[in-house]
């Protein structure tokens, strides 16, 4: 019944278009998603208002809403046809003013985003964030009918921003399965191609350059290997790209109509990651400066209250119940308290740390598929800059605690450019990352001997910035390539501009494409926690894949990126036991980072019901919305027996080594 949500998307995309036919089709797609995700947004919250989070409610809520659009349609049938003819007739005008290379390329493109799609229904969610946090609530939210807060041994589960998981909740709902869980991140990795073909073409660059655009976003390697996968970081770009789009409309065309649609996109990027906080800023800063000079200028007032206060209540609303929720156990609308914000932040700056901070996190993208030596001389060269300006790579006010620098030895070599280099955690984006560099210098030169247009000027402010705020805020981690993906997708634009104004980067670029759609091909077939091809030699020690393939066991899938051989066999066994004895609401016990979904997976098909026993954490004083359990599981608990509620629970096998049972009666 997953179809009822395409249904849904294809009436809204109909319906705008009805209305706005003259419209550029690209910019209705925009449009399309940003009130389809809101859409999620408000029947997921009005749902958990009632309580009533359920399949069958959602199902419903989904039918209503495709029938009206449906209805809608058939009454502006004639209107409707008319955009119809004019959609093909524009699709078929863009096809054929493509050269040959470029549709070659664009399907090759097309057949490795099937590939990518493919391969997030053949795995499950795998990577750890997806089963501690990201996937790991939405069993409790399903089990309690509705997004409350609870308490949880794994507290990035309330406060961490929910909207992909809001959908992905909604298509397993609709699916009984997780089958499709990692579409969202590919249903919005092309929306922020189609994003960022809009911005090329706000810069007054051609076709040529979209469809080049198109392939280096969709090409990022941190990009494809997420693509497959439940994290959020896609998600986020997507909607940071749609806001910068619409604030250069609204810059242009200061319309109550692009003012709306540019809090929509920035109230949705905050409701999705909270990185997204620093990626606006500066699109907020640029924004209101704008609206800010176009009041004293012209002297109307009417810009403050449908720019700023447009800008400013739509993404309050969109937020206010998740900001609440927040409040109501933290103390504070981001729900992230003293201890856990400094494990984030850095704690001092300097021009020396800044600087440092800087390479260091250029210095993740130093890697490259079965070339390890790229990584070591990096890594050298870092470590020397380190020791020259007197910084400890190490230093605990700059890198995350458990993080390590740059330890610059050949072990971390093959560690990066093997294994990682297709973990979707630590992912080098290597080749982007030279021509975001080198587009970004050419782009700064040019601004001197020639007019650039504003939309220019602006996007290279933008992704400065962001890389200001990005080094300034976030301390240092080993996996931190995931997070640099909003600012790639950004910079992409200024590539393609450089490109046209400098021959000889254009030439590079034209050699470059094909070589980077190859090695986008290699990092998906290899990747490492869901190869297509499991690639079984030792580098260094290193895996290029784990041992895992395409033909195994689906549960066995969600532990490949898990080194201790007993955590399938046990968690497969608690697993089965669970499901015979018909146990619902199962009590659990877990360290803060342990992987809780693959206990709850079949959530979408049986009742099933998380409830977290003596959690030490801050959202200990959350009420428990069922105290009562049928079992307990525990991940970092090994005893005979465990006394709830002056009932025992006797330990069924205290021999396993990752997870254990408690029941009732042994």
């Amino acid at each position: 019944m997953a179809i009822l949500l395409l249904i849904t998307f294809a009436g809204v995309f109909l319906t705008l278009g009805v209305r706005q036919p003259n419209s550029n089709k690209r910019s209705l797609l925009l449009q399309s998603v940003l009130l389809f995700s809101l859409l999620v947004v408000i029947t997921t919250e009005v749902l958990s208002l009632v309580a009533f989070i359920n399949v069958w409610a959602i199902m419903l809520v989904w039918a209503v809403v495709g029938a009206g659009h449906i209805r809608y349609l058939f009454k502006q049938r004639e209107q409707l046809n008319t955009f119809v003819k004019n959609l093909r007739s524009d699709v078929k005008l863009k096809l054929t003013t493509l050269s040959l290379s470029q549709k070659v390329m664009l399907g090759a493109l097309a057949v490795l985003l099937l590939l990518v799609f493919a391969q997030g229904i053949i795995y499950p969610p795998n990577n750890r964030d997806s089963l501690t946090y990201h996937m790991g609530r939405i069993p409790a939210w399903i089990g309690q009918h509705s997004v409350e807060h609870f308490p949880t041994h794994i507290v990035r589960q309330l406060y961490q921003p929910p909207f992909a998981e809001y959908l992905i909740m909604h298509i397993n709902l609709l699916n009984f399965s997780d089958y499709l869980s990692s579409s969202v991140q590919f249903v919005y990795l092309v929306w922020a191609m189609i994003a960022v073909t809009l911005i090329i073409k706000a810069m007054g660059l051609g076709s040529r350059w979209q469809v080049a655009g198109c392939i280096l976003a969709a090409t990022i390697p941190e990009v494809l290997l997420q693509a497959s996968s439940t994290q959020n970081d896609i998600v986020v770009a997507a909607f940071v790209l749609t806001a910068f789009y619409f604030m250069l409309k609204a810059i242009k065309e200061p319309t109550l109509k692009n003012y709306a649609w540019f809090g929509l996109a920035v109230g949705l990027s905050l409701f999705t990651k909270g990185t997204a906080y620093m990626y606006l800023a500066p699109v907020l800063l640029i924004f209101g400066i704008d609206v800010l000079v176009k009041v004293f200028r012209e002297r109307k007032l009417h810009y403050i209250y449908s720019g700023l206060l447009t800008a400013a209540l739509l993404p309050v609303l969109i937020n206010i119940g998740h900001y609440s929720r927040n409040y109501g156990f933290s103390g504070n609308f981001l729900g992230v308290d003293h201890e856990e914000s400094r494990i984030y932040k850095n704690e001092s700056m300097s021009v020396r740390y800044f600087v440092v901070n800087a390479v260091k996190n250029a210095d993740l993208h130093m890697g490259v598929l079965g070339v390890p030596h790229i990584t070591l001389l990096a890594n050298k060269a870092v470590r020397k800059f380190s020791n020259a300006v007197h910084v400890n790579l190490n230093d605990p006010a700059i890198t995350i605690p458990g993080t390590s620098g740059i330890p610059g030895d050949m072990l971390w070599a093959y560690f990066y450019g093997g294994m990682t280099a297709t973990h979707d955690d630590y992912a080098p984006n290597f080749f982007h990352f030279f021509l975001i560099l080198i587009g970004l210098i050419i782009t700064l030169a040019t601004l001197t001997t020639r007019k650039a247009g504003s939309s220019v000027m602006l996007l290279l402010v933008a992704v400065v910035l962001q890389v200001v705020v990005f080094v300034l805020y976030l301390k240092w981690q080993s996996l931190g390539t995931r997070l640099h993906t909003t600012i790639f997708l950004m910079a992409l634009p200024l590539v393609c501009y450089a490109a046209g104004v400098s021959g000889l980067f254009r030439k590079v670029t034209a050699v470059m494409l094909p070589v980077i759609l190859f090695y986008g091909y290699l990092v998906v077939v290899f990747n490492f926690g869901r190869p297509l091809i499991k690639y079984d030699a030792m580098v260094a020690g290193f895996r290029i894949t784990r041992p895992i393939s395409v033909s195994d066991n689906r549960y066995q899938k969600y532990f490949s990126l898990i080194t201790e051989k007993a955590t399938y066999p046990e968690y497969a066994e608690v697993l089965n036991e669970v499901k015979r004895l018909g146990y619902k609401n199962i009590g659990f016990i877990s360290g803060y980072n342990d992987w809780e979904y693959p206990l709850f997976k079949d959530c979408y098909s049986r009742p099933l019901n998380p409830v977290h026993l003596y959690v030490n954490n801050y959202s200990k004083n959350i009420p428990l919305k069922e105290s009562n359990v049928d079992c307990i599981v525990a991940t970092n608990t090994n005893k005979l027996y465990i006394d709830y509620k002056g009932k025992r629970y006797v330990n069924r096998d205290a021999s396993h080594k990752t997870i254990f049972l408690y029941t009732t009666s042994n």
